[in-house]
């Protein structure tokens, strides 16, 4: 693996923007380069995919950020509402084990890893309970009744929110990945020219390879 290779991707821009404009303001070898009809038109639009390439990266970072604070939030939420889920589903087996009911809840089981499905369990236990009167009236004993409920679905309604969020959020990280991976792969791919351009043009002139930022091998 190359040193280049090596950079990050910040890294990269900086050294390949160093290039460009070294050799831009360097006379000599502009003068050499003209042989191959390399011009200052060549090396600003080498810079434009550098710029291109750097406010790529700047809106990956962004929108990566974004994703990070809506997890954050996302997180936090769900295990207030899983904490309290799990109460009050402990109070609802309570219930159901002193009294003879007919329900069709799914109570006594582990939420699902994945946290699409522990939403949708824990919704529909509230949908469940909240329209199941008698069960209802049982549980307000335990202080579970509807108004108790009724917040604690508030706050799953919350949560069904910020998930959404963060999912749109997650989404948009990676296509700006993927546009930040296309910009600096259009940015190397010109470097790649312009080194091979120089080593013709140059030939054993090392100094001058070296202002160009261009490995000479002994």
């Amino acid at each position: 693996m190359s040193n280049f290779q090596k950079l990050s991707v910040d890294e990269k821009i900086t050294d390949v923007e160093k290039r460009f404009n070294n050799v831009k303001n360097s006379e000599e070898i502009m003068s050499l380069l003209t042989v191959f009809n390399i011009d200052g038109a060549y090396l600003d639009e080498g810079l434009q995919t550098v710029t291109n390439a750097r406010d790529a990266s700047n809106t990956q970072k962004k929108e990566y950020s974004e994703q990070y604070n809506a997890t954050n939030e996302r997180d936090s939420q769900f295990d207030e509402v899983e904490d309290t889920y799990k109460k009050t589903e402990g109070i609802a087996r309570i219930v159901l084990a002193n009294n003879d009911l007919n329900t069709s809840l799914k109570i006594g089981l582990p939420l699902p890893v994945k946290i699409n499905a522990g939403i949708e369990r824990i919704r529909s236990f509230y949908d469940g309970v909240l329209g199941d009167e008698q069960l209802l009236t049982l549980m307000g004993r335990y202080n579970r009744g509807a108004e108790v409920l009724q917040a604690e679905q508030t706050k799953l309604i919350e949560l069904i929110e910020l998930q959404a969020r963060q999912q749109k959020e997650a989404g948009e990280a990676q296509r700006a990945t993927q546009l930040r991976n296309d910009a600096v792969e259009q940015m190397i791919a010109r470097n790649r020219e312009l080194i091979a351009l120089l080593k013709l043009a140059l030939g054993k002139r090392n100094d001058l390879l070296e202002v160009a930022g261009v490995l000479v091998r002994n």
